[in-house]
């Protein structure tokens, strides 16, 4: 804990190893109290682990606050290092816990990682709202690394909390699912130059340190963006590639291709789509193919042309939400005809005509349905738990999107599809010259 400003206290909360930087250094959220006229706001609140918690509830008092001191808490977006702990936090200091409304919704940010989803939000934020009368601390709506990102300008005191939007060191990333219909890369630059011309003496941001020139490291981070975008058309120059072919090509901080794994590979590709999409609204680059239609192909190899309806599809999160929005999928007789999640946020919406059940009904819903074919989208740690359920209340064919999963019975049709290179196989290559 260091007091950082007058009035402004930083908390260092560990963030466990993960797959994408399993070697980094960097183990830390940066979580900011803020004294404000109505009480102190936390911005952020780290990553739920017994270590965080732990680091969260030591460093409240080593500050010298209470934590029922807090009248706030804002999470700058929807990413588990920064929401994780929110729940516990506003279990013991009870205080509402508030986000940009684009991040509480969004169905990527939401499955971001399956165990640790954002709490129940109690404020939706829209940006450049005053957080509470009075305060001085302002939102400001910054897009781009996910869709509600929210930066918070301290006006009185001249400072900005940048969560992820803006880094010292790091490039933050910038990605594009399959479902995504906007140009993220636009919206995240856009997001950067309106912050250029701020008031700011010193910006706070989510991880590394602390640090000043706003508007210099801004143009830094812009002129990564442009440079990331030639290397993309050197890597497509030579005839369509997909976009992992395209991401094998460039140059990475985290290592070569080769030597990724495949969550780090995954998370280079979805960043590289938003570079694709930017530079095709550009003119600068063609698409030509689309995942949805390679999903549907990639179902035709397997079952060789022959129809699949109902099929129950458990998990809607990034792989399973575009397999249920595919109306190619559904014209080539892959239909299906329930949907079921864990997730509270994903329960209860309606897609394509299927409103999303909670997976512990799954035997029920099956059994009276009589549905015999299932597709296992779910994170890889719950595939064979999930398949041995559903095997048992009588599916006979498993679409697997994991690659993981194994069934004994004889009776069972095990048919293993790379959803992931389905989606993400769109060809790109350089658009021909403008006619003069």
């Amino acid at each position: 804990m260091q007091a950082v400003a007058e009035g402004v206290h930083q908390f260092r909360i560990p963030m466990p190893p993960n797959q994408i930087r399993p070697s980094s250094r960097e183990r830390y959220t940066l979580v900011y109290a803020v004294e404000t006229a109505g009480g102190w706001v936390m911005i952020d609140a780290g990553m739920d682990s017994e270590q965080g918690l732990e680091a969260l509830r030591r460093q409240i008092p080593e500050a010298g606050l209470d934590p029922r001191d807090f009248s706030l808490i804002v999470v700058t977006h929807g990413h588990n290092d920064h929401f994780g702990l929110a729940a516990k936090a506003r279990e013991f200091t009870g205080a509402p816990v508030a986000i940009h409304r684009a991040d509480a919704t969004n169905p990527y940010v939401l499955t971001f990682d399956a165990e640790a989803g954002p709490p129940e939000v109690d404020v939706l934020l829209e940006g450049g709202e005053e957080l509470a009368p009075g305060s001085g601390l302002w939102t400001i709506w910054t897009p781009g690394h996910t869709p509600g990102h929210t930066c918070i300008h301290d006006r009185e005191r001249r400072l900005l909390f940048s969560g992820d939007h803006v880094l010292p060191v790091t490039t933050p990333n910038v990605s594009r699912y399959p479902t995504d219909t906007g140009n993220p890369l636009q919206d995240f630059i856009d997001a950067h130059r309106a912050l250029a011309d701020l008031d700011v003496a010193m910006v706070h941001p989510a991880h590394e340190h602390s640090f000043e020139s706003l508007r210099a490291r801004v143009d830094e981070i812009i002129e990564h963006h442009h440079e990331r975008n030639e290397e993309i058309l050197a890597a497509a120059a030579d005839g369509p590639r997909s976009a992992a072919g395209i991401a094998a090509r460039i140059t990475w901080n985290v290592g070569t291709w080769d030597e990724m794994n495949a969550d780090t590979r995954n998370m280079a590709i979805w960043e590289t789509n938003a570079h694709l999409h930017y530079l095709m609204r550009e003119g600068r680059l063609t698409e030509q193919a689309r995942g949805p239609q390679a999903i549907t192909e990639a179902f035709r190899a397997a079952f060789g042309g022959e129809p699949l309806r109902p099929i129950a599809l458990v998990g809607c999160g990034r792989l399973g939400r575009p397999t249920l929005a595919s109306e190619e999928l559904a014209d080539a007789g892959y239909e299906i005809g329930a949907v079921f999640d864990a997730d509270p946020r994903q329960l209860g919406h309606t897609i394509r005509g299927l409103t999303v059940e909670h997976v512990d009904g799954l035997e029920d819903a099956l059994a009276a349905s009589g549905i015999a074919a299932a597709i296992v989208a779910v994170p890889p740690r719950y595939a064979q738990g999930v398949a041995d359920r559903l095997v048992a209340v009588g599916v006979r064919t498993l679409v697997d999107y994991t690659g993981i999963v194994e069934v004994t019975e004889e009776r069972v049709r095990v048919v293993h599809v790379d959803a992931i290179r389905a989606f993400q196989s769109s060809a790109y290559a350089l658009a021909p010259p403008a006619a003069v």
